[in-house]
């Protein structure tokens, strides 16, 4: 995505829902359909033209829906007709995309697809999920969303999320955090995030790397940061924003495809809060930030939830580093456009473990075929979690846009079947590895993001066992690999005992290289960690295989 001044857009896509705030959580009912009377029957996608980087911040600040795609220096925003005009009248160069337009209003008459979890759905099935795997699986609840805050009765939702681990194993455990949702009509990153957890599940003791993964980690998965908002969405409405209405009291009601109450909760978190988007923004813009940092209960809940999952590993200076062995990662998914980003977002400097984040960065992009940068390459932005989780914390912190930029898998509604297949989407089988890849690194992934990673294990048996794996660091580092080795049954980190692997092709010099271990007769069945080393001395993630003893 070349660009003269180095700023594409970011989705903040909005349209409407056609009653009033208030009434919402009784109005709609599942099967209801987006009619042709609806602010969202007149979609039209236009093209804008943006000359420099003080054009680009200006027009970030008029909080319009600007979509997470560009050709050269022309960024593209969902608009209408009355919109259109008054952004032509103050002087923007803005022109109309017919076939973006076209596709923009299919998509809005399809409505909450057929598949697609709605919170209560979501809440069922971790519950059931916990209620099959208790020694594994746990569902917490961390706080209230506004409506239910606010309007009381049977309004609003709890938070909630599931917790996943191993509870027989013992010691500390690094922690990869998922979330979901916090835009409430992304759809398809819910429906990873509840794969994410029913995949681990349903194959512990079936698969080594998921086993060893629950055994050794804690995975905490939150499928909806922003249920009151996903519930509008589940009924075709575009629903960004939370459903604060105290600041939106002139919002348009119904509103239009520009205008809405609520407040953007990934422009809320306290980390530079209102420096990009600020108060002064219009109050009914897709990008309101809220009177003050973390104002909303959405956001001051899922900040005190991770900060109860990960250690403070970070200086309180824009150029404190956290230290290498730092633990724990998180990514937060959207939707759309294919990317993976990672701090900041509200400035160009890069930060002091840029190369670490980088380096994970490529790596996610490897599995999912992604575009990686930092955030600030698509538009500046203030206030959003992954700025703060790591500027707070120190974390490693990711969002991942999932979705094609065009297309029948593009958008906040595809098909239901883009999770597993569909021109430019397969979003589940591309994203999977990814996920997995975090979890393997989590102990301590600015250092073992640097090192090379076992992309693939075997083990054959006949009269005796070899294990084989794969080791690659083109993407994360690129150094030569050295070494490889294996363990039976205890992992590094437990004191287990390394032995040495050698390579296939007789010396280890690439930064890609197969390595077999000859094993004799093992009684029993084991648990076989493997992992490799690069010229810098960098250790990767290790990957585990189960293997029987010999048959002869």
């Amino acid at each position: 995505m070349p660009s003269l001044f180095n700023a594409p857009a970011r989705i903040v896509f909005l349209l409407g829902f056609a009653l009033t705030l208030a009434l919402l959580p009784c109005a709609f009912g599942r099967e209801q359909r987006v009619s042709a009377s609806s602010p969202s029957s007149n979609i039209l996608v236009a093209r804008v033209h943006l000359r420099d980087e003080d054009e680009l911040r200006r027009f970030v600040s008029l909080g319009l829906d600007l979509l997470e795609m560009r050709e050269g220096d022309d960024l593209f925003i969902l608009t209408d007709a009355k919109q259109l005009g008054e952004l032509r009248a103050q002087g923007w160069q803005v022109a109309i995309d017919q076939q973006k337009s076209t596709l923009a209003s299919e998509q809005a008459a399809e409505t909450f697809s057929n598949g697609y979890r709605t919170v209560t759905e979501m809440r069922a099935f971790v519950d059931d999920e916990a209620a099959r795997y208790p020694n594994l699986a746990e569902v917490f609840t961390y706080g209230s969303s506004w409506q239910k805050i606010h309007m009381g009765g049977s309004a609003g939702s709890d938070l909630f999320g599931i917790r996943l681990t191993n509870k027989q194993t013992q010691g500390v455990k690094p922690t990869f955090f998922l979330m979901a949702a916090i835009h409430a009509r992304e759809l398809t990153t819910s429906e990873l995030a509840l794969r994410f957890v029913d995949y681990l599940l349903s194959n512990y003791g079936v698969d080594a790397d998921v086993t060893w993964l629950l055994d050794e980690h804690q995975i905490v998965v939150v499928p909806v940061v922003n249920p009151d908002g996903h519930r509008i969405a589940e009924q075709g409405y575009y629903q960004r924003k939370n459903l604060n209405t105290t600041n939106g009291a002139g919002c348009a009601n119904p509103p239009t495809i520009f205008n809405q109450s609520g407040i953007d909760l990934n422009r809320n978190f306290s980390f530079g809060w209102g420096t990009v988007n600020s108060p002064g923004e219009p109050v009914c813009g897709q990008t309101y930030p809220g009177t003050s940092a973390a104002s909303e209960p959405e956001t001051d809940a899922i900040q005190n939830l991770i900060r109860s999952l990960f250690p403070d590993q970070r200086g309180t200076q824009r150029t404190d580093a956290a230290p290498d062995n730092a633990t724990g990662i998180m990514i937060t998914l959207h939707s759309y456009s294919n990317l993976v980003l990672w701090p900041w977002g509200d400035i160009s400097s890069p930060t002091p473990n840029a190369n670490q984040l980088q380096a994970i960065g490529q790596k996610f992009a490897s599995y999912n075929g992604f575009t990686p940068e930092q955030a600030i390459g698509l538009y500046p932005t203030s206030g959003t979690t992954d700025d703060w989780s790591y500027g707070e914390l120190g974390i490693a912190s990711y969002t991942f846009e999932v979705g094609d930029e065009s297309g029948q898998c593009s958008g906040f509604f595809p098909p239901f079947s883009c999770m597993d297949g569909g021109s430019g989407g397969a979003f589940w089988p591309r994203n999977l590895p990814a996920f997995l890849y975090a979890a393997r690194i989590a102990r301590a992934p600015y250092q073992l993001g640097q090192g090379p990673s076992p992309e693939s294990v075997s083990a054959n048996v006949s009269d005796h066992l070899q294990l084989q794996a794969q080791f690659d660091e083109t993407f994360n580092g690129g150094q030569a690999i050295v070494a490889a080795e294996y363990y039976i049954d205890t992992p590094p980190w437990r004191g287990g005992v390394p032995i040495a692997m050698r390579a296939v092709d007789g010396s280890f010099y690439s930064i890609s290289e197969s390595a077999v271990a000859d094993i004799g007769a093992i009684p029993g069945k084991h648990t076989f960690f493997l992992r490799g080393r690069d010229a810098s001395g960098n250790w990767g993630p290790v990957r585990a295989i189960f293997a029987p003893a010999p048959t002869n």
